[in-house]
């Protein structure tokens, strides 16, 4: 993977699924929210197909991230704001 150190990347997975026509890749970020982490996966991988001749005929079809449960248990448990 072609990831910058700047870029909170600590792991990367690759699946391949339908008998190995598409592939997934799952990408395990430090980032301080969902929307910088979708983004800086997105970029991640666009890069890596850019620059990787193995991989040029792979497109990117959909870039989403999740909250670790944890993560979202902790934001759960907080003290609801009031409307600003």
């Amino acid at each position: 993977m072609s990831a910058r150190p700047d870029e909170g990347l600590e792991h990367a997975v690759l699946h391949e699924i339908d008998g190995g026509r598409d592939l997934v890749v799952g990408l395990f970020l430090v980032a301080g929210s969902l929307a910088q982490a979708e983004q800086v996966a997105a970029e991640v991988v666009a890069r890596a197909l850019s620059t990787c001749s193995e991989l040029a005929d792979i497109a990117l079809v959909e870039c989403g991230a999740v909250l670790p449960l944890p993560a979202f248990e902790s934001l759960a448990a907080r003290e609801p704001r009031e409307p600003e």
